[in-house]
């Protein structure tokens, strides 16, 4: 696995076609249970703003195919993940977070879960509601005088992600404080030892064990990648030493990237893109998304402020833009799919996920008939 230098977005911005939308119209503002709503609702945060869309279906004119029917008699998260190791991907997926839906390891990483007695778990496999995809950021426009290179800036932040973000707590603002809600740990592969050697190299294989208030989560390494445009490193969640049924995964499940991108006029982009979805159902609770929401706009916010970086965009009222974060159903995922790949027909002429369809269609149109009966009756 490595990452494109060629897919740089010009903006940090919401990315990707979510198909046809419409402001929620749902009584309870999206936040309702799935069994009461009309039509999916697709979440997004950006900044402080948070909106909820209807769907209404795909859009005609992406080129894409829908999937939601013919393909496979699989579940539409086993769909996705076998469709993004085809690279066939959803277009509201950016190129940016395409990578992190794959599901292989590198055979360094293997050998170090297999040394620790665990393993990894990915977004489709084990999760619950929809998928996240997120992306924060901050902006050098030079990079520090310490750092010889984007490269340099990027290690010194995988030796010690806390120590480098250096975030500073205040009591009239304790929500800020990045240490409350992760403090990451770098270990060595296959072993419990710290890696505290200032000039260490991290590499594939190792892995942080991150602090989080009541489950704590584990990450390892699973790729870095030095480019001329681009350096950065991707880790994945894993099963970790904690209460066994409660508390023994990370919070969330799948991949995470931090990086470091030149800019077409110069300056850097040091960031964070994120594709995973809530471990369990008790972890989908808004709560811990708003807690995710929080965590890396922290991170960016101490690392602009250490480093002299500044925000990327603001809002129309000035305050500061530190990432965005879209939550979005499996269902509009598989409806509107990139294929680079030809697909092999299906051993069923309808995917039994189609079923699912069924319910809310006939709740939908016993609802219109019981609207139509009470006119007639006026």
């Amino acid at each position: 696995m490595q990452s494109s230098d060629c897919d740089i977005p010009a903006v940090a911005q919401p990315r990707g076609d979510l198909g046809l939308v419409t402001d929620s119209t749902t009584p309870c503002g999206g936040w309702c249970p799935p069994l009461f709503r009309r039509r999916p609702v697709i979440r997004e945060t950006e900044g402080n703003v948070s909106r909820h869309f209807s769907w209404h279906g795909p859009s005609r004119s992406s080129g894409s195919s829908d999937f939601r029917c013919w393909l496979s008699c699989l579940s539409y998260h086993a769909l996705l993940r076998d469709e993004a190791a085809r690279g066939n991907y959803p277009t509201c997926v950016p190129a940016t977070h395409r990578d992190l839906m794959g599901v292989d390891l590198p055979i360094a990483a293997r050998e170090s879960l297999q040394a620790l007695g665990q393993d990894v778990h990915n977004a489709f496999n084990v999760g619950a509601g929809g998928y996240n995809i997120d992306e924060y950021c901050m902006i050098l426009d030079e990079l520090p005088s310490k750092y010889t290179s984007p490269a340099a800036f990027l290690l010194d932040y995988l030796r010690s992600p806390n120590e480098m973000a250096s975030s500073q707590f205040k009591l009239t603002a304790p929500q800020k404080y990045l240490d409350a809600f992760s403090k990451f740990q770098l270990k060595a592969a296959g072993t419990h030892e710290n890696i505290t050697d200032p000039s260490a190299t991290p590499k594939v294989g190792d892995w942080y064990h991150i602090f989080i208030p009541a489950n704590n989560g584990d990450v390892v390494i699973i790729d870095v990648h030095i480019g001329e445009e681009r350096s950065s490193a991707t880790v994945q969640t894993m099963t970790d030493q904690e209460i066994p049924g409660v508390s023994d995964n990370h919070p969330v499940s799948g991949r995470r990237q931090f990086g470091i991108e030149r800019l077409a006029g110069g300056a850097y982009r040091f960031y964070t893109r994120g594709f995973d979805r809530q471990t369990t159902r008790l972890m989908d609770l808004q709560v811990s998304n708003v807690a995710q929401h929080q965590t890396f706009r922290n991170l960016m916010s101490a690392m602009a402020k250490n480093h002299g970086g500044r925000p990327e965009r603001h809002e129309n009222s000035g305050r500061k833009i530190w990432g965005w974060v879209r939550q979005v159903p499996a269902k509009v995922m598989v409806s509107s799919i990139s294929v680079a790949t030809p697909t092999e027909p299906s051993c069923w002429p309808l995917a039994p996920c189609c079923c699912a369809d069924l319910g809310p269609w006939l709740r939908l149109k016993a609802w219109q008939w019981c609207r139509r009966l009470n006119c007639l009756s006026v």
